[in-house]
């Protein structure tokens, strides 16, 4: 289930890196969290 685990946790991200795009927060400040 690793692969499976990776992949929900890639997809997990690119849902919260979206959800900051859309709120207006820098890359630069989602880089340091």
């Amino acid at each position: 289930d690793i692969p499976r685990t990776a992949n929900m946790l890639g997809v997990t991200i690119r849902g919260v890196y979206m959800m900051m795009k859309k709120l207006g927060i820098r890359r630069a400040d989602y880089k340091n969290v």
